[in-house]
């Protein structure tokens, strides 16, 4: 890696904001922090392109806050005393093959992911249209039922009804009033027994319905 003094010396310092500045300063003094030489002030100053001391201790102390360095300040000697640098974390030139191929089967893993979570959006949606889809046979063959029932029923009550009424004529019960009401008891009951038997009919069917579409 090239320090910022040997970067801006052979103009390989492309414009930088203050940010990129600072982060190019602190990397170099990872670098010079390992020679004892390079520690004076005005070293430091010459190597970093810092024009004044007190700019320099602000640079330094910032460094030692950001866990970059372990040093202490000596203003008297004018010196930086490091006693331990962070590790640089840059990729050497040997590395970048292993970096690049780690990369690569990164990239696959997660296309491999897209492409898993895809399907999966694929079989959700199909189910979920199959679902609505019963569900609607499912209404039509209940009202159909209901229709079905309706119609029989009405025939049947009324058919009931005048077999009754015919019957209990010609054994002469017809009349009075509680003849009467024994014709409506029994009319009842007709109706009840039609809709529990049709009730009957579409709890089979549902569960064959269903069956069918498991």
């Amino acid at each position: 890696m090239d320090t910022y003094s040997a970067a801006l010396d052979a103009g390989n310092v492309p414009p930088l904001n203050a940010a990129q500045t600072l982060k190019l300063k602190q990397l170099s003094l990872l670098i010079y922090a390992k020679n004892p030489h390079n520690l004076t002030y005005a070293e430091l100053q010459k190597l970093l392109r810092i024009g004044s001391i007190g700019e320099l201790e602000e640079f330094i102390t910032t460094a030692i806050y950001q866990g970059l360095v372990a040093a202490r300040l000596d203003r008297k000697a004018q010196r930086v005393s490091v006693t331990s640098v962070a590790p640089l974390r840059d990729v050497q030139a040997g590395e970048t093959n292993i970096l690049e191929f780690q990369l690569e089967r990164w990239s696959e893993r997660c296309t491999s992911t897209l492409e898993d979570l895809e399907k999966q959006i694929v079989e959700v949606k199909e189910a979920a249209v199959a679902k609505h889809k019963q569900q609607q046979e499912w209404e039509t063959t209940v009202k159909e039922l209901m229709d079905e029932g309706q119609k029989k029923g009405g025939k049947n009550g009324t058919a009931t009804r005048t077999n009754t009424k015919n019957k209990r004529g010609f054994l002469g019960l017809g009349g009075g009033r509680s003849g009467g009401h024994k014709d409506v008891d029994m009319d009842e009951d007709d109706d009840e027994g039609q809709i529990r038997a049709s009730s009957t009919r579409m709890q089979r069917t549902k569960k064959s319905f269903l069956g069918k579409g498991r």
